[in-house]
């Protein structure tokens, strides 16, 4: 489908918190159906020159009326006594099943299976959780707004007891402006839910920059535990810097969670055979 889709995902810094540059970038390419094709992940470590590591191989195909896209990895190395080539990884595999409206309707991980049900208005009513020997994990009824949007989902669990709830408030122009989860010290007692976590998503011109996460517990009301920043990289508004911070008590500030952030770096497809930023598999070695 035409929009505007991801082309490639860049890390900054490493594990080690050593670097301090895109050390992996992960490109995605698309087909003249603007549907996925393929991706492939090159990294460099510390050193001047990036390597393959993963290469994803994207294909479309029709089941029972849904329209399914799967990816299959294969992981670049040094295989077979010293040679190079790929081994496949099934632990990066995934599929993605759409229903005629274009609704993603199941979607399946090494680790689980998600089930997404609608109603008539194409509204999410429903989220079922399974891992991936079939057992449920479990489920969120949502209950929606006039506009088809959720205001509070209900989580429970197999067995259908209360784990916790979400409830959410929106912006004049339909973006959303919180969410609060709450759960209970006892599950079948809702005298005990308390607020466990309540976020604030700030934007500016349109764009979201911030979300605030408080977080609190039965006894104390939340306070600030984490935030992600979402910024324009470089001057390029088609390139967004996701930071993440965690507060700091002892120091009374902010710091960074983790020695690697990321850059997501999108581009516009239109409804023409050859659509922007189209770049063929034959194209792209």
């Amino acid at each position: 489908a035409p929009g505007r889709k991801l082309v490639c995902d860049y890390t900054i810094g490493d594990a080690m918190g050593e670097a301090t540059s895109i050390t992996k970038q992960q490109h995605y390419f698309y087909g003249q159906d603007n549907l996925p094709l393929r991706a492939q992940e090159m990294g460099k470590g510390s050193t001047s020159e990036y390597t393959l590591s993963y290469y994803f191989l994207y294909s479309a195909a029709e089941e029972n009326g849904l329209n399914v896209v799967s990816s299959t990895a294969k992981q670049w190395g040094k295989y077979n006594y010293g040679d190079f080539g790929f081994k496949d990884i099934t632990t990066k595999n995934e599929s993605k099943s759409y229903n005629a409206d274009g609704k993603l309707v199941k979607h399946v991980t090494p680790s689980y299976t998600y089930l997404y049900d609608y109603d008539t208005n194409g509204a999410l009513i429903k989220e079922t959780w399974t891992y991936s020997n079939g057992s449920v994990s479990k489920y969120i009824n949502y209950t929606n707004d006039a506009q088809g949007r959720p205001r509070m989902g209900l989580e429970t669990d197999k067995n259908s007891a209360f784990k916790q709830k979400y409830l959410y408030e929106y912006n004049e122009d339909g973006t959303v402006a919180e969410v609060q989860t709450w759960k209970r010290t006892t599950a079948t007692n809702e005298s005990t839910e308390y607020l466990y976590t309540d976020e604030f998503y700030t934007y500016t011109d349109g764009m979201l920059t911030e979300i605030l996460k408080k977080q609190g517990s039965s006894t104390t009301a939340p306070v600030d535990k984490g935030k992600t920043v979402y910024s324009v990289f470089e001057g390029n508004a088609n390139k967004i810097k996701v930071q993440t911070y965690t507060w700091s008590a002892s120091s009374g500030k902010w710091v960074s969670s983790s020695s690697t952030c990321h850059v997501y770096e999108y581009a516009d497809f239109t409804e023409t055979s050859g659509a922007a930023y189209y770049v063929s598999d034959v194209e792209a070695v």
